[in-house]
């Protein structure tokens, strides 16, 4: 099971604009894990989130 606190934590990051190498270092991730809670959050795989994107809770 996903922890959806740390996915969420991570989103939010990417739509500051943080790069996957700093959040990979923040959270102790792969770039994998981070693009499966983007597209698992999003329903799409993207490197830079426009950041007009909501955050669901």
């Amino acid at each position: 099971m996903p922890d959806l606190n740390l996915e969420k934590n991570i989103l939010e990051d990417k739509i500051k604009g943080l790069s996957d190498q700093e959040i990979g270092i923040k959270y102790n991730v792969n770039l994998k894990f981070i693009e499966k809670s983007i597209v698992r959050n999003l329903g799409i795989n993207v490197s830079n989130p426009i950041n007009t994107i909501t955050i669901k809770n």
